[in-house]
């Protein structure tokens, strides 16, 4: 459920600006905007820690931490050394680039001193290294000697000596500082060493990872307690600050104020206001939704609604089909119920308990189609071989299909049904969404009958599509809306394209059962060949089941999270241009 908000502006005496911002605080309820654009040198120093710890943990964020124990050094200590150890690491990387080009420079040269060279310039003679193309090398006048050093790629490296009176026209070749091969070549070698000591330090203070983490949820309550403070609206003596508090919660506020002097208004919120931020309460057994949400950065629009609950029932029913395997379900279960015995943290708990629900969904699928690790069913206990009429292999991926499309018509309908539910006192839309409701039901007999099961279009399918078309033409078209009209075909494409998108479910569910397959069957080949190379046929067949599974994993986020949030979020008019419900607040460190 989305919370109703309320608009409130809070108003106090000038002279309590910084308490009155504690206090509403404190509450942790008030969804702070500004008044006017906060500014000050205590911003600009908060703008400037906060810079220095984002950057300090950017770069820890990826570090296998070297050291055992958090030495409990000051997060400002570790931003420091974690800053300098970087800042020297890329000072040494350039350092590292200018030897490599030097060497570079300086390898079809061979190895010389420039003191040779000054010597022979002493002498009253020049010496010119110079180069040219193969094919083109330049005529020298008399007296000069040109000496070929070496040739690479076509390219002729090569010197000129000559008396001081004879003009060379040549271009000298670009050469480092330092021509001594050697030389460069200790100076690459030290440089190294530095570079690698840097980053072995900064694997020592990655150990301090999780406090700066926490410290950047404390500095982000910093900042937005200084941002409310300077951003409070000023009249004379008075100080104003604005903001969003759930209608729940005005008793809490009000009280507040009535304590400590201060002067409330509330109003109503406009459902099209872009600047309410979204809430979303729900019920206990649901809440396992939520790390979805958290994980996709998503959130509906304040005059929206709040779907979290379809989400979590389809993308769990979504994850299961398109991993099915039983056997992945099973170790993905093992896996969650350990570490929710090792962890406590309810933020964890959460996820974990999502996972939990999505390795059951996936233990049933897998085990309704007989797939445990893509082992032949011959080869399975009888009680592992699942459903006929999931497994028989001249049935199975027809019926299979066919649910495909069944699930895209109940979840595709369910939509519009929903938004026909929530306009009742709006009769047009509400029978304009029942409308598209009755076309995607007809969608779902086209698709089987071109798809799945020639022949076994209904009759009755006709007159859904007659029904949805008469009241989407009447009731769901603003016929004085021309892009509206002009898109109207293509709306009806889109519908039934939506329908056949599901088909992807059956499609990536069978990729993944072939995947396993073809490695349980190369690492039967391997064994085949002697029984020496057991270990070998082992390691195939475990890489390409954890490659799967990564691939499995990404089919869930792209189709999974994908039919969710772009065919059902149509339908179900989503913009999912909500902005997070975030309230002053202090976060208490576990320190």
């Amino acid at each position: 459920m989305i919370e109703t908000m309320k608009h409130v502006t809070v108003v106090c005496l000038a002279q309590d600006r910084q308490t009155a911002v504690e206090g509403l605080r404190d509450l942790e309820t008030v969804h702070v905007t500004d008044c006017m654009p906060p500014s000050g040198e205590a911003l600009d120093v908060l703008a400037r820690r906060s810079d220095a710890l984002n950057r300090a943990v950017a770069l820890l964020a990826s570090r296998e931490p070297a050291a055992q124990e958090d030495e409990g050094r000051s997060p400002a200590g570790v931003i420091e050394d974690v800053l300098a150890q970087a800042g020297e690491i890329v000072h040494l990387r350039e350092k590292h680039t200018r030897l490599q080009r030097g060497l570079s420079q300086l390898a079809p040269w061979g190895s010389f001193s420039l003191d040779s060279i000054a010597e022979l310039t002493a002498s009253g003679l020049r010496v010119v290294l110079s180069t040219a193309r193969e094919g083109e090398m330049p005529e020298v006048p008399d007296g000069a000697v040109l000496h070929v050093v070496s040739v690479k790629d076509k390219t002729v490296y090569f010197a000129v000596v000559a008396p001081e009176d004879v003009q060379l026209d040549l271009s000298g070749a670009a050469l480092p500082e330092e021509t001594n091969i050697e030389a460069l070549h200790a100076d690459l070698v030290e440089c190294e060493q530095e570079m690698a000591a840097c980053e072995a330090k900064l694997d020592v203070l990655a150990v301090a990872f999780p406090r700066l983490k926490e410290a950047q949820t404390v500095l982000a309550d910093e900042v937005a307690f200084v941002r409310a403070r300077e951003g409070m609206g000023a009249d004379e003596k008075l100080v104003y600050l604005q903001g969003f508090v759930p209608e729940r919660d005005m008793a809490a506020l009000l009280g507040r104020a009535k304590n400590n002097g201060w002067a409330v208004r509330t109003e109503d919120v406009a459902d099209d206001d872009p600047s309410v931020p979204v809430k979303i309460t729900l019920p206990p057994m649901f809440r396992v939704a939520k790390p979805i949400f958290d994980f996709v950065g998503i959130l509906p629009g304040y005059d929206e609604n709040d779907v979290s609950v379809s989400v979590l029932v389809f993308l769990t029913l979504f994850f299961g089909m398109i991993v099915g395997d039983a056997g992945y379900g099973t170790i993905f279960l093992a896996l969650a119920l350990f570490a929710k015995a090792k962890i406590k943290a309810p933020d964890k708990q959460l996820i974990l308990n999502l996972f939990i629900l999505l390795s059951v969904v996936t233990v049933v699928w897998g085990w309704m189609t007989g797939n445990w690790f893509a082992i032949a069913a011959k080869r399975l206990p009888a009680f592992m071989h699942g459903i006929p009429v999931l497994t028989d292999a001249s049935i199975r991926d027809k019926n299979v299909q066919w649910l495909c499309f069944l699930i895209a018509g109940i979840h595709l309908s369910m939509a519009h049904v929903w938004r026909a539910f929530v306009n009742l006192n709006r009769r047009r839309v509400a029978l304009g969404h029942i409308g598209w409701g009755f076309l995607i039901w007809g969608n779902f007999y086209t698709a089987v009958e071109l798809i799945v099961f020639p022949g076994s279009f209904p009759k009755f399918a006709i007159g859904l599509y007659a029904v949805g078309v008469l009241l989407i033409l009447v009731f769901g078209v603003n016929w004085k809306d021309v892009g509206g009209v002009m898109n109207l075909p293509f709306d009806f494409i889109n519908s039934f394209v939506d329908v056949l998108s599901y088909i992807r479910l059956f499609a990536v569910g069978l990729s993944s059962y072939f995947i396993a397959s073809s490695f349980n069957g190369m690492g039967g080949m391997v064994m085949d060949l002697s029984p020496w190379l057991a270990p070998a046929a082992v390691l195939i067949i475990v890489f390409g089941h954890l490659l799967n599974v990564a691939l499995a994993f990404m089919g869930v986020l792209v189709h999974g999270i994908r039919l969710n949030t772009l065919e059902f979020s149509n339908h179900m008019e989503l913009t999912w241009s909500g902005r997070p419900y975030n309230p002053l607040k202090q976060t208490k460190t576990q320190s």
